[in-house]
């Protein structure tokens, strides 16, 4: 007997929820979070270098697209410019803060009993 459309969207469901378990188990990077930071990475570097030409075309074709996929072409432009105008007054994207932790805690787990900042 075929499967109910219910079923199927549950099973999904339960897939999506294991692999996303285990990928914040590796610590292993979601393409949004590598886009994040690739955009950060870039903005950052122009702005620090003066390089806002190559700055301008690369954020023109983001913006081109981002039209072209039905986004509002003066909406899109002016979040780009909060990006970039952001970035000149120093600000940095949020850590993850979840994955922080969980690596601190992974330190503190495995450093050596009577270890704590014997510096001598």
């Amino acid at each position: 007997m075929a499967k109910s459309y219910e079923q199927r969207l549950e099973e999904q469901r339960l897939r999506q929820k294991a692999l996303r378990e285990r990928k914040r188990r590796e610590r292993s990077p979601h393409r949004d979070d590598i886009a994040r930071m690739l955009l950060h990475v870039i903005v950052r570097e122009s702005v620090k270098g003066g390089s806002y030409e190559k700055l301008d075309r690369a954020m023109d074709l983001v913006a081109r697209e981002l039209v072209a996929q039905g986004f509002d072409k003066r909406r899109t432009e002016q979040v780009i410019e909060e990006i970039i105008e952001r970035h000149e007054h120093g600000w940095q994207p949020r850590h993850r803060t979840h994955i922080l932790r969980e690596k601190w805690r992974a330190e503190e787990e495995a450093a050596p009993e009577g270890d704590d900042d014997e510096r001598g």
